[in-house]
């Protein structure tokens, strides 16, 4: 059966070749009939429309014939379909009547060339794959059942055993062949316009011949792995070429196609050097036909099939460390490949520039995510994909002798190419930070959210492959920066290599010993020459203007190498001043070279350092680390002075180091009085009375700096405020948890209070926040009014309680209180509300005087309400007596303060 099959499938291909063809002579002549029909009929309607103009004329003489050459192109052809079925007369009609609007014998009502308003309900265009698809999805189709019989046949041949392995590749290729004859044959006979079908068609017979000929070498050994290699480079060229003679469906089912064959087949992979080879050679017939016929499905086609072998191939790589470097050279050759085969630059020295004066920073990086449709954007983001297939290649292969040389071959294509192609600038610094990142993701222990070190035979390799790639990378952007205009990134790529790759290398190094010399020093020493140089290089590139950019990323390099070397160097709280110290020294540094770029790193040194100081507590192990602390908060505070009067040129950096000197003092003097409150224990768990006093008193502290520093920093503004909030909504939970311990007379707070008058918590815990919230009002303008009202409420509440305290010697309500305290009571009521009127009528505080006047109604209502009760005997009279009095002289004040305020503003 298989045999007969073997011989049936050519004959009926042949049939049905046969049969294409009389259907396409016969619609042929179809097409001639119509086309005689429209010229009978354009014929007709030219002599109607012709005899009332001969009619109307004056002149008695017959009107001249149109010669035949004034006719300005022929009847459009009307397309016929590929089913065979006659054309409508609708069709004819108007393609008569276009091809009579457009004859130069009669005039055009210029009415009838207005564009008819679009539909709102008008179909969307579909993209040109997808119409593509709709007309010719039967040719598709036919091409790729062809191609399957081809390859199911030769498989199915293998799985029965009926055939010698000779005879089945033999049919395989026959029938390639004879498929591609019968195209050719039928292509000769075929209009201009080469249907799809027979693209198609010659598309399935190529696959017939890839498959055979990897059937003949992968699966039997009948023919050599040269001589393989060789019939595959022909068919993939004659292919190439049949698909500049067929069209771009020969292209996307031939070429792209045969990347899969070995898949469909079972192929081995074992042998990973053919395949490769073959996926290469497949590629380059694919790169030369989009250097005639540019497709982008075709481009992205043929690369996912040369990325679909690489993937293939990383399993095997973990377990065999040579086929790492086959995996490099193979991304690398066909990178080359992408950049040099479509335009034929073969040695990469075309120089390609944007049309901008200056490099485009920021859409350069933007082009990298989102390319367009341009075919050097495409290739461009063609390059990145084949940049992240070589980083994460590194996640499963063992770090040994050939992995730490793999990722050279890439980097030396990247550096060459970037610096001729201006749209490849950003992709050397890109893959360097993709190879470390990677490289430390490996080594990471999630369990003990350590690094776990390298072997030392490793850890030799990769100092030596690391140490060849900062050569390679300072030498590239050396010549780079005379030759490119992106000279920012060149710069940025040679001097921070260096210190990323010691970097790296540090977290990746086994812990030997536990002695400086041997663990750290060798680090530290090293890093802070590499430091060292880049500050002596400073010094000479600073003064000459077209070495700005170099500059900058030196000063940057030298001051991240000596942040690397106090960090390995010195403990939480040492590393701190330390960073205080750079403070100063980047703010002299900007200051000297005049460098105001480097603001954005004084920036975000200044942060590090606030936030170093501000959670301690929660970053690091406290054990008698709190005089240190203490004395760290004074320094960076001065340091963040001295550092600001560096800046008196740079006002938005000076404003900065103020706003963070404020916020450092504040937790300074924070920090100091916890030391001397808790016997220098600045950390102790417990949470009192006191504690909560001081942390209202901190955050709200902290909440005012904030606030203040919102009008500073410009576009960070919200988030300062933001932060402001948070703080104050911390201060008042606070101020919320000593309220309810008074109101409840919770041991918590009233044993804490002690016996001195005014000079006690109570003073700390509810007097401080009246003087918090008058700064408030005065940095946030809108809240004045309320923050005032605040105030004041917090201000009586105070006077309670101290009064309270002066007579009970503690804060506890629950205590008998007698006659006079509950008089002392109201006097102080009254003497406050008489303040307050004063006051308000003085200074025109509006919030001031009303608080006075509900004062002294409040003060009304506890005397004929509480004191009329209480009292007794002299004391009520007095306390009547005294409370008319003062009511008699405060409406006389008032009356005498209305009429000068009248008199005033007549």
């Amino acid at each position: 059966m298989i045999g007969l099959a073997v011989l049936v499938l050519p004959i009926i291909a042949i049939v049905m070749a046969s049969n294409a063809g009389s259907s396409i002579r016969s619609l042929k002549q179809r097409q001639v009939q119509l086309e005689q029909q429209v010229e009978a009929l354009q014929r007709q309607i030219s002599q109607q429309r012709a005899a009332p103009v001969a009619e109307q004329s004056d002149s008695l003489s017959e009107p001249e014939a149109v010669p035949a050459s004034t006719i300005t192109e022929p009847p459009p052809v009307v397309p016929v379909a590929e089913t065979g079925s006659a054309v409508p007369e609708s069709l004819a009609q108007s393609a008569t009547e276009s091809q009579q609007a457009a004859s130069p014998t009669k005039a055009i009502d210029k009415s009838q060339l207005e564009p008819e308003p679009a539909s709102a309900w008008a179909t969307p265009t579909e993209s040109p794959i997808i119409q593509h698809l709709k007309r010719f999805w039967m040719a598709w189709s036919g091409g790729l059942c062809v191609a399957l019989a081809g390859i199911f046949m030769v498989r199915y041949s293998i799985e029965e055993g009926l055939l010698s392995p000779a005879a089945r590749v033999s049919i395989g290729a026959a029938m390639g062949l004879l498929l591609h004859g019968v195209a050719i044959k039928l292509r000769q006979r075929t209009l201009p316009d080469v249907p799809v079908a027979l693209g198609a068609l010659a598309g399935g017979a190529s696959l017939c011949i890839f498959a055979s000929v990897l059937s003949a070498q992968h699966l039997y050994h009948l023919i050599p792995e040269w001589l393989s290699f060789t019939l595959l480079a022909v068919t993939a060229v004659a292919t190439m070429w049949l698909a500049l003679f067929y069209g771009p469906p020969l292209a996307g089912l031939g070429i792209l196609g045969a990347y899969l064959v070995p898949l469909v087949l079972g192929a081995s992979e074992s042998n990973w050097p053919m395949a490769f080879g073959y996926s290469l050679l497949v590629s380059i017939s694919a790169l030369g036909v989009l250097r005639y016929v540019f497709r982008d499905w075709l481009w992205y086609g043929a690369l996912a099939g040369a990325l679909l072998w690489f993937g293939l191939s990383i399993v095997d790589a973990a377990n065999t460390p040579t086929l790492v470097l086959l995996q490099s050279t193979y991304l690398a050759v066909l990178g080359y490949l992408l950049l040099a085969f479509p335009s034929g630059d073969w040695a990469l020295t075309q120089v390609l520039r944007y049309p901008d004066k200056r490099f485009p920073y920021k859409a350069a990086l933007l082009r990298l995510v989102k390319p367009g449709r341009e075919p050097r954007e495409i290739q461009a983001f063609s390059f990145g994909l084949l940049v992240l297939a070589q980083c994460l290649s590194l996640l499963t292969v063992s770090l040994s002798s050939p992995a730490s040389w793999s990722w050279l071959p890439l980097m030396a294509l990247l550096l060459w190419a970037s610096s001729r192609q201006e749209r490849l600038s950003y992709y050397p610094w890109l893959y360097l930070i993709g190879l470390l990142a990677i490289l430390l993701a490996r080594q990471f222990d999630v369990d003990s959210l350590s690094m776990l070190p390298l072997a030392q035979a490793g850890l030799s390799t990769w100092h030596y492959s690391g140490l060849a790639l900062a050569a390679l990378v300072f030498a590239a952007a050396g010549y780079s920066l005379k030759h490119c205009r992106a000279k920012a990134l060149w710069a940025s790529l040679a001097f921070f290599s260096t210190p990323l790759l010691l970097l790296s290398g540090y977290l990746l190094r086994p812990n030997l010993s536990t002695s400086l010399w041997a663990g750290n020093m060798p680090w530290v020493v090293i890093t802070l020459l590499v430091g060292l140089l880049n500050f002596a290089l400073l010094s000479r590139v600073a003064g000459r203007r077209e070495w700005r950019s170099l500059a900058i990323s030196v000063s940057l390099a030298g001051h991240f190498c000596y942040a690397l070397s106090v960090s390995w160097l010195l403990d939480s709280t040492g590393l701190t001043f330390a960073l205080s110290l750079q403070l100063w020294a980047l703010a002299a540094t900007i200051k000297r070279f005049r460098l105001p770029q480097l603001a954005w790193a004084y920036k975000v040194l200044l942060t590090l350092v606030v936030g170093r100081l501000s959670l301690h507590p929660l970053l690091f192990e406290l054990d008698k680390q709190s005089l240190w602390l203490l004395l760290n908060g004074f320094a960076a505070t001065a340091l963040c002075v001295l550092a600001g009067k560096q800046l008196g040129r740079y006002q938005q950096l000076k404003a900065w180091s103020e706003g963070a000197m404020i916020h450092l003092l504040t937790l300074s003097l924070w920090a100091a009085l916890r030391y001397l409150l808790h016997n220098g224990d600045l950390f102790q768990r417990s949470y009192s009375a006191t504690e909560a006093s001081l942390n209202m008193l901190l955050f709200g502290a902290l909440a005012l700096v904030y606030q203040y520093r919102s009008h500073l920093a410009g576009k960070l503004r919200r988030y300062y405020q933001g932060y402001a909030v948070v703080l104050l909504v911390a201060a008042a939970a606070n101020y919320t948890l000593l309220l309810m311990a008074l109101t409840y007379n919770l041991p918590w707070l009233w044993q804490n209070v002690g016996s001195w008058p005014l000079f006690n918590l109570s003073t700390l815990s509810f007097a401080t926040p009246a003087l918090l919230l008058a700064l408030g009002g005065q940095l946030h303008r809108p809240w004045r009014n309320y923050c005032w009202y605040a105030a004041a409420a917090t201000i009586w509440l105070w006077l309670n309680i101290a009064l309270h305290h002066l007579w009970q010697g503690s804060v506890r309500w629950d205590l008998p209180i007698s006659s006079a305290e509950v008089y002392s009571f109201s006097l102080m009521w009254l003497l406050l509300a008489i303040a307050a009127i004063l006051l308000g009528h003085r200074y025109q505080l509006k919030a001031v005087y009303q608080f006075g006047l509900a004062q002294l109604l409040l003060t009304i209502g506890k005397l004929f309400l509480v004191d009329m009760e209480g009292l007794t005997g002299l004391l009520r009279v007095a306390s009547f007596l005294g409370m008319g009095l003062s009511l008699l002289g405060l409406s006389y004040l008032h009356k005498q303060l209305v009429g000068s305020a009248k008199q005033e503003s007549d």
